[in-house]
């Protein structure tokens, strides 16, 4: 096989280990506190108002997405708004699967991207993504047509969600970008234990 082959294949399986999770012992358990994590900052220590919601929980999701990739991302995303939901119900009502979808595409984009070199500019990508995607885009949607539809139009509702939008991506950037660049060994470590 000549040298240039090689180079190729070797990149076309980097690539597709991006989308690869394995799932060790030692990586269902880190996953499972990463969405015991993503739960409790979430349900419990947020701040929610009727259309706004201030919580940290993009954190675990983040380092899921760090950890194990988009596939874990999502899982992380998805059960912990499952579980959540089902035993912290918010007054709004119970458990919608179009909220999991969107928060498991949120939790995809996170380890799709944070598993490329990391840089300020991917952390804020991600941050930016989460935000316009997930809160800006398939959440208002979503809580426009279950709850708002009728009582008044589309961009007034759009409009109050915004700063929502900038704080949580504020917050993102500042709390990400030294978490992932701050020369933290422990988390290089973690994610060499882990194989990857």
């Amino acid at each position: 096989m000549s040298e240039q082959n090689q180079s190729t294949l070797q990149e076309t399986e980097a690539k597709r280990s991006v989308f690869k999770m394995d799932f060790s012992l030692q990586s269902i358990c880190i996953l499972g506190m990463l969405v015991a994590a993503e739960i409790v900052l979430e349900r419990l220590l947020a701040f929610n108002a009727l259309t706004i919601k201030i919580n940290l929980a993009f954190i675990p999701v983040a380092l899921a997405g760090y950890f194990f990739g988009p596939i874990g991302g999502a899982i992380c995303y998805g059960l912990g708004d499952i579980v959540g939901t089902l035993v912290f119900p918010t007054a709004g009502g119970g458990y919608n699967p179009l909220f999991t979808l969107t928060v498991v595409l949120v939790g995809f984009l996170y380890g799709f991207i944070l598993n490329r070199p990391l840089k300020w500019y991917n952390i804020y990508l991600a941050a930016f993504l989460s935000r316009t995607v997930g809160t800006l885009g398939l959440n208002t949607l979503w809580i426009y047509l279950l709850y708002i539809k009728g009582k008044k139009g589309y961009f007034a509702f759009f409009v109050t969600r915004v700063p929502e939008a900038i704080i949580m991506f504020a917050a993102e950037c500042l709390i990400l970008v030294p978490l992932f660049l701050g020369g933290n060994a422990w988390l290089k470590h973690l994610k060499k234990s882990l194989g990857k």
